[in-house]
């Protein structure tokens, strides 16, 4: 930058320099002043930095570019000239606001700093009675925004703050009093700061304007960033602003947010500065104005703080808002002296959304019903949910693939001697409802052995069924077959011994080929892969490299990647089988899971015992991302940064496992493998005492087998996700380059090859895209959806019935008292002691919040879910219970007990 580029841009005050096209530079707040200002609306004056300054300033050791400090010092000259006020000067001091405006809104930006320049040689051209009390609250925010002082530093002082202030005019403090109060602020500051709070106005600014920058880097927005691919953004602008002295202040909604009404406008008021309802500091007055008639439908009545001649002046200037951005509007507003002014002005977050939900609910049956035609069909939801519980549509694709016939999954079935469908092959048997993954129970059959008339029961409860899609369909229906079906009859009786041949010929040896045979090579490719310039590829080449990848990892070697869990599946059933037939069936289950705790090497439980070895300085963090940073959570959506991309999760589970109180995750493994190996020492005795001796050699094989190819289903994921990341590196690279950033993963696979030709019409659907998959998350769905009963889609659900006594299915064995943390993301969690994870399932991102969970109850997942073998690994019970996130409230104390299958809520 040289001194001659421009910096700064004014609005207001019959002068405004930029313009509403102007984003990138002015940021959105800057840029919707800058509108508003030129089309005559009420803004007070003041003037927006550019973001490349932000830019700049850290690319050149946090310095302003040259020329920024004399444009600064102009613009504030400037306003001190159209409000006639001298910046912090007695005795009609300028003050200014200074607030954040990136191009794209995100938390982790810097709060905005009322009052700025403020101090106390001001006191005699203020309000003597509240002077101190507002120099409190700015040595407060001034501290929270531009230091680094502890967030609680001051909560006692405020809390006393927030007393004083609400108190009767007869019993407020006196000045003195007030200013020892205010006293006790400027302590703190100096105590945690180790100096005196300024009192210069120019330097007060210039370090406010560079908390502004400076939130550019925190690790909230760093994260929202990388969670959203936003890359092109080089920092965020600031926003200097006259301040208006509000005696009323607040925010107004020209439509319903909640609800999309356009027929009314929602107000919220409170007396003070904005800054106050914004932040959530106070509870507002509501208003609902009738648009038409611009009268209160609702009003806190005669304790309002705003007159019936001020929700009108309101209301109308809401509407040339409107008119002026074309959209309904979120604005800020303030009341002095009865002017009205605008602070800023943008669209109402979600609106599109609200709008869209009832259309959405509406197609998704049409949908539906188009897939049912005149079969009564029933879909149940996959565990696929587990890893990516709301795929955009490039991750659906690639999934959808992957899980039909001619995908990974179905080459593993076909290698094993099944026969599936034509349909199977081109289409799976995996529908996306709601925005969430179903299978087709009716479909799902076809899998096996095409026109074999198996098929699941479907009056099964939702929870059988959802356990019956582990395991091929156990019910013939031979009664409207075609007769030619006889004919083929030794077909499938030859077919399905060839198949009990083939999978009984692969168990034994598959894993030492899998590790010897197919491993290395497959992690030679990933190594040679990951070296590639992308960058130096045309687009053609980048989407033919795209197809390669998809290839090689998804179908190669996806389906050597699923024959674990397979073949772990298919013995544990045998194990379990065997063990109720001796036992009993409770007795015989509960052992079972037993038997399969503490096993060694699974990928997930190392990459957990690795982190800890992080939070104690026996490993560095860039060995633990060489290693594991492919992984993360909800791993199978493609649009999901790695850990290597954003390890700020990672980092708050370091704080969590350098508590005192957490035990290392070794320790929990080696204490669950001791338990097991006493167990199975024990387990003659018990046959023998049952009489089941005889079938104590089976079942030795049988665990021995379970047991080597549990720890394989994650390990085996581990090396898939290896591949699945160079899939997310070249959309990374083609985001990028189109300027699309992660909106191309609301791209379809085949729209990636049209994209250059189509890209105007491209953009436009994936906006529409973007509204209708949020709309879909707020669709509630059961579990389990029938054909003949549509009306359960995105109808709220039946609350249960309140009962303390919750009986589910046992996943890992054992007792436990917690308290119950509902999650729906690992990232939300807290930190407390002895917490039950609820949930609706994990994945490997969720494995570091066990070290210091006490249970786990999930909705959905069986024997095999990750969830069930890190709670085995940890020794904590766990249950899956239908519903669990509606049946148990927030922080309840629970009793777990995985042993009876049952959760108890104290």
């Amino acid at each position: 930058m040289t001194e001659a580029k421009k910096m700064t841009y004014v609005f207001g005050a019959d002068r405004t320099e930029g313009t509403v096209d102007m984003r990138d530079i002015l940021g959105g707040k800057g840029a919707s002043l800058a509108h508003m200002s030129r089309e005559g609306l009420p803004v007070p004056p003041g003037f927006t930095i550019s973001a490349e300054c932000c830019g700049y300033y850290f690319s050149h050791d946090k310095t302003w570019p040259p020329g920024l400090e004399a444009q600064v010092h102009q613009q504030m000259q400037r306003l001190e000239e159209v409000t006639d006020r001298r910046f912090g000067k007695a005795p009609r001091p300028l003050l200014v606001s200074v607030r954040s405006g990136a191009a794209v809104s995100m938390p982790g930006m810097m709060d905005t700093i009322l009052n700025t320049g403020l101090h106390p040689g001001l006191c005699e051209s203020w309000n003597p009675i509240t002077f101190w009390y507002d120099y409190a609250e700015y040595v407060s925010s001034y501290a929270r925004s531009v230091t680094d002082m502890p967030a609680d530093a001051f909560e006692e002082m405020e809390r006393q703050l927030r007393r004083e202030r609400g108190r009767s005019p007869e019993d407020i403090l006196s000045p003195e009093e007030s200013e020892e109060l205010a006293k006790q602020f400027l302590e703190a500051y100096k105590y945690h700061t180790g100096e005196d709070f300024s009192t210069d106005p120019g330097e007060l600014l210039r370090r406010a304007i560079n908390a502004v920058f400076e939130s550019w880097t925190s690790a909230r927005a760093i994260h929202y960033r990388q969670h959203h691919g936003i890359r092109r953004l080089t920092g965020t602008a600031v926003n200097v602003q006259a301040m208006f002295p509000s005696e009323v202040s607040g925010v107004l909604f020209t439509v319903n947010p909640n609800t999309g009404n356009s027929s009314e406008m929602i107000i919220e008021a409170a007396r003070g500065l904005g800054e106050l309802v914004v932040s959530g500091r106070v509870s507002p007055d509501i208003y609902v104005l009738d648009r038409e008639t611009m009268k209160a439908k609702e009003s806190p009545g005669e304790n309002g703080c705003l007159a019936e001649k001020h929700l009108r002046e309101l209301g109308e200037l809401a509407l040339k808002v409107e008119e002026v951005f074309g959209h309904a509007a979120d604005i800020e507003w303030g009341l002095a002296e009865g002017k009205l002014v605008l602070l800023q002005a943008r669209r109402i977050a979600g609106l599109d959304v609200v709008m869209d939900l009832k259309q959405a609910r509406l197609d998704e049956i049409a949908n539906l019903k188009a897939l049912a035609g005149d079969q009564t069909k029933v879909w149940c939801i996959h565990n696929l949910a587990e890893t990516i519980p709301a795929p955009r549509p490039l991750s659906w694709d690639i999934v959808s693939q992957f899980m039909s016939g001619a995908g990974g999954f179905g080459r593993m079935y076909k290698e094993l001697g099944y026969v599936p469908s034509k349909q199977i092959d081109e289409r799976g048997f995996l529908d996306l409802i709601g925005g969430r993954i179903y299978a087709d129970l009716t479909r799902a059959p076809e899998l096996f052995f095409d026109r074999f008339p198996l098929k699941y029961d479907l009056d099964k409860t939702p929870e059988d069924m959802i356990d019956a899609l582990d395991a091929p369909p156990q019910k013939s229906d031979f009664t409207n077959v075609d007769p030619r079906f006889y004919l083929r009859l030794p077909y499938y009786l030859y077919k399905m011994l060839a198949t009990q041949r083939q999978i009984k010929k692969q168990l034994p040896a598959y894993l030492k080929r899998l590790q010897e045979e197919i491993l290395p090579p497959y992690l030679s490719y990933v190594e040679e892969t990951r070296k590639m310039d992308l960058g130096a590829l045309s687009d053609e080449e980048l989407l033919e490299e795209f197809d390669a990848r998809l290839d090689r990892v998804m179908n190669d070697f996806g389906k050597e990647s699923i024959k674990p869990t397979f073949f772990a599946g298919l013995c544990y059933g045998m194990v379990e089988g065997t063990l109720c037939s001796v036992l009993g069936e409770a007795k015989g289950k509960t052992i079972g899971r037993q038997l399969v705790m503490g096993l060694g090497g699974d990928k997930t439980l190392e990459a957990d015992a690795a982190l800890y070895d992080v939070a104690y300085d026996k490993r560095i963090m860039d060995s633990f991302l060489e290693e594991y940073g492919h992984r993360g959570i909800n791993e199978f959506e493609l649009a999901q940064p790695r850990w290597r991309e954003d390890p700020n999760y990672l980092k708050r589970i370091l704080a969590t496992y350098r508590h005192p109180d957490t035990r290392p995750p070794q320790e929990h493994h080696e204490e669950q493998k001791a338990r097991r190996e006493e167990l199975e020492a024990k387990l003659p005795e018990m046959f023998a005492a049952e009489g089941g001796a005889f079938l104590l050699d089976g079942l030795r094989q049988d665990l021995k087998d379970a047991q080597t190819y549990m720890p394989w289903r994650e390990t085996a994921k581990h090396y898939l996700m290896m591949g699945y990341e160079l899939l997310r590196w070249v959309l990374e690279e083609l985001g990028c380059r189109w300027e699309l950033d992660s909106d191309i993963h609301f791209l379809c696979y085949e729209e990636l090859f049209q994209y250059r030709q189509r890209q105007r019409e491209l953009k436009q659907e994936i906006a529409r895209r973007k509204v209708r998959w949020q709309a879909l998350q707020r669709i509630e769905l059961p579990e389990v959806i029938r054909s003949d009963d549509l009306s359960v889609v995105g109808k709220p659900m039946a609350r249960f019935a309140v009962t303390n006594e919750l009986e589910g299915m046992a996943l890992a064995s054992g007792v436990a008292e917690g308290v119950a943390q509902l999650l729906r993301s690992p990232d939300e969690a807290r930190d407390l002691e002895n917490y039950i994870i609820v949930c609706p399932s994990t994945d490997p991102g969720w494995t570091p919040l066990f070290v210091r969970a006490v249970a786990l109850v999930v909705e959905r997942g069986g024997m095999l879910s990750h969830g069930a073998v890190v709670a085995r690994d940890f020794g904590i019970p766990a249950v899956r219970i239908t519903g669990a996130m509606r049946r148990i409230p927030d922080g309840a104390k629970l009793r777990v007990d995985g042993n009876e299958s049952k959760v108890y809520i104290l």
